[in-house]
């Protein structure tokens, strides 16, 4: 087996972890961005999946950096065993405000907080949840 690195003319492997990003401008990476972008502009909800190594965390972080901070307010959560409770007290600490002992009371909090940033602030929410797949169902 040849080695990659040099036949791709590389200096290291971009794959192991603790590598540099790089960027590379592909068609799917493109489609990618322009499909998180959509979601963006109208304000919805989409699922990306891939198998594993694919650059599906690269491109939501890009997608992230690349959002104005004045108008949008990413929250980024690497899920992986997290329950529903968990989940919800996380989401309200990335979001600034107090974690409850009660799922239904962090659910209200990050809701009013929601529309009062959108409401008031003129900020929008970007909520990701990367290795979702991970998530616990059981309550």
């Amino acid at each position: 087996m040849k080695d990659f690195k040099i036949y791709y003319g590389m200096e290291f492997n971009p794959f192991e972890k603790g590598q540099p990003d790089i960027e590379i401008d592909t068609d799917d990476f493109k489609e990618a961005i322009g499909r998180l972008n959509y979601l963006k502009d109208i304000r919805g909800i989409g699922l990306f999946t891939g198998r594993s190594g694919t650059g599906k965390t690269f491109i939501m972080k890009s997608f992230s950096e690349s959002l104005n901070p004045g108008l949008y307010k990413v929250v980024y959560m690497p899920m992986s065993t997290l329950t529903t409770i968990e989940f919800y007290r996380e989401l309200c600490s990335q979001l600034g405000l107090e974690p409850m002992h009660k799922k239904i009371d962090n659910f209200r909090n990050i809701q009013n907080y929601i529309k009062s940033t959108v409401d008031e602030k003129r900020i929008i929410p970007v909520i990701i949840l990367d290795e979702a797949q991970y998530l616990k169902t059981a309550h």
